[in-house]
């Protein structure tokens, strides 16, 4: 038997984006470096627009791309 979902079940991460973020370690995407917090979990991070985001800034979580979140400054 089939079962039929009829509506899309958020994943924790999903409800994520769009929240503000710290950043915890120096996101520069020329250096390959940076993460970011958020819900208590640490995750590497890049910026969608190339600037380097300095530590204890706040940011946006706006997407996901593999295990790598993409943010802007808030």
């Amino acid at each position: 038997k089939f079962l039929k979902r009829s509506k899309k079940q958020e994943t924790n991460l999903e409800l994520n984006l769009n929240k503000i973020a710290v950043v915890t370690e120096k996101i520069d995407n020329i250096q390959g470096k940076g993460a970011i917090k958020i819900n208590g979990l640490i995750w590497s991070a890049r910026s969608l627009d190339d600037s380097v985001i300095d530590a204890d800034e706040l940011v946006v979580f706006k997407e996901i791309r593999g295990n790598t979140a993409y943010v802007e400054r808030n």
